[in-house]
Order: structure tokens, then C-alpha cells, then sequence
């Protein structure tokens, strides 16, 4: 499963669209696609897209995505932030599958307080705490 959310993520990436106030979540810490987005920017930079005007290269698109925390591993984990940012990961654990982290959130105990407040509990927060602002300040319709 790695390899396809890596798939779908550099699809997601590298398409036109883009949906304002739309939060994607890829699994998985968003699968291979952090060890993968340095050599997708540098097959960009050979095939002469980077000079393209507007355009910008997947590695920084990839901060427009959220991911779970669910790599069973802090050194991966510790990468995931590096390619989407501190406020982009939301705790994952995989729960109810056999695969499941266990106990929920252990992969977060060697991570230092702040990044693990924010991946476990604040970048949720922030997501919904923006929903609420968006839906306060939208007209009504009727």
C-alpha cells in the first residue's frame, strides 16, 4: 500500500486542480512518496518543468497534503514532517486492523513535546477550529 498512496499522492500533485478548503489525508504517513519526492523534483528539473512559470515543484506541492502519523518508526516518521510539515500530520493508527499501531501513538514517544502535541492533538484542532471560523463567516443561503 505505500508504493499506491505514493501513486495516487504524486497524481494528486502534479494534476491542475485544486480544491480551496479541501484537506486531503494520505495513509500511512503518506507511504513511499516522502523518500520519493526528492527524485520526482529533480526528474521535474531534467524534463525542464522547473522553469516553467507558475509552476512549482511536487516536494513543495506536497505541504498542500496532510498525512497520518502511521510509520511504526520515528526516523520515518521524522522524514514525513520534513516533506509535508510540522502541521501537516495528524496521529493514525490504524485501528481496528490486525496492522494497527499499538499502543495508539507509541511511534510519537520519541519525538520531542511540541511535535508530538501537534501531531497528536493541535493540527487536528486547527483543521476543525478553521472549519468552524469558515462555516461561521459563510452566508446563508436559502
Amino acid at each position: 500500500m505505500p508504493v499506491e498512496t505514493a501513486v495516487a499522492a504524486a497524481s494528486l500533485l502534479s494534476g491542475r486542480t485544486r480544491r480551496p478548503g479541501v484537506h486531503l489525508c494520505l495513509a500511512h504517513g503518506g507511504g513511499a512518496l516522502p523518500a520519493v519526492l526528492p527524485r520526482s523534483d529533480r526528474a521535474q528539473i531534467l524534463a525542464g518543468r522547473a522553469e516553467a512559470a507558475g509552476h512549482r515543484m511536487l516536494g513543495e506541492r506536497a505541504r498542500e497534503l496532510w498525512c497520518d502519523s502511521l510509520t511504526y518508526d520515528a526516523d520515518s516518521l521524522r522524514l514525513t514532517v520534513e516533506r509535508f510539515g510540522r502541521d501537516h500530520v495528524l496521529l493514525g493508527t490504524d485501528y481496528p486492523f490486525a496492522a494497527r499501531e499499538f499502543p495508539p501513538g507509541v511511534v510519537l514517544d520519541d519525538l520531542d513535546e511540541h511535535l508530538r502535541a501537534a501531531i497528536s492533538r493541535d493540527n487536528l484542532c486547527s483543521i476543525v477550529a478553521g472549519r468552524r471560523h469558515r462555516s461561521a463567516t459563510r452566508p446563508a443561503t436559502g
